[in-house]
């Protein structure tokens, strides 16, 4: 979604601002549902979750990741903002510091270190270990009464950003979306616009993908 999310808002987006519109209200009953829905909500990932990959992601009540997982949020690197809640809820997963971090320097993280510092529930070095475990810890789960795993969610829900602290993030990138669109036009440009990014390993940052353009510019001479 990272990827997609540059397309969205790059020099000449090929959508229109009903589209957009109508594509921040869906992303709106997302992140409501996110927070209100009962069901116990179990991310299991294995690939690419950057930009609003990363803000459902850790609104999650939990997740889980496999040795390919990669999280991130590029938008600052493109003059942009983590949106939908993302921040406030990565702050509560590994602090203020670490957050700064990964948001500010606009850097990836790893399946191992996402891991360690609690973005993530736990890493498993296999997708089949990944699966299973999944599979395990929601088969347990599921045999518990609804109504106290309701009301235990609940309660941790209210740690969870608000609905008014959603509608600022959203209006902050509009804000920023109608301001300087060169950085994210040449993200585009120098990733070839490639819309399988999480295939074909595009990095997600300005510094690594002109690593990666150089490299692709040797190779072809």
């Amino acid at each position: 979604m990272g990827h997609y999310d540059g397309v969205l808002f790059g020099t000449n987006p090929p959508f229109n601002e009903s589209y957009t519109e109508e594509l921040f209200t869906k992303n709106r009953a997302i992140v409501g549902m996110l927070k209100s829905l009962p069901t116990i909500l179990i991310a299991e990932i294995n690939g690419r979750a950057t930009g609003s990959g990363n803000e459902f992601l850790v609104q999650c009540d939990m997740a889980f990741s496999g040795p390919n997982t990669i999280l991130g949020a590029p938008e600052v690197a493109v003059g942009g903002v983590h949106g939908n809640g993302g921040i406030q809820h990565l702050v509560r997963l590994i602090g203020m510091q670490r957050t700064a971090e990964y948001m500010l320097a606009s850097s990836g993280i790893d399946a191992l270190n996402a891991a360690e510092i609690g973005w993530v529930n736990r890493m498993y070095r296999s997708e089949t270990k990944l699966r299973r475990a999944v599979d395990e810890i929601a088969g347990r789960i599921a045999l518990f009464p609804a109504a106290g795993l309701n009301e235990t969610k609940a309660m941790i829900r209210e740690f969870s950003a608000s609905p008014s602290t959603v509608e600022a993030d959203i209006a902050t990138i509009f804000r920023l979306e109608a301001g300087e669109k060169a950085p994210d036009a040449e993200y585009l440009r120098i990733s070839e616009n490639q819309s399988r990014q999480f295939e074909l390993g595009v990095p997600d940052n300005m510094v690594e993908i002109w690593e990666y353009r150089c490299c692709r510019s040797i190779l072809a001479n």
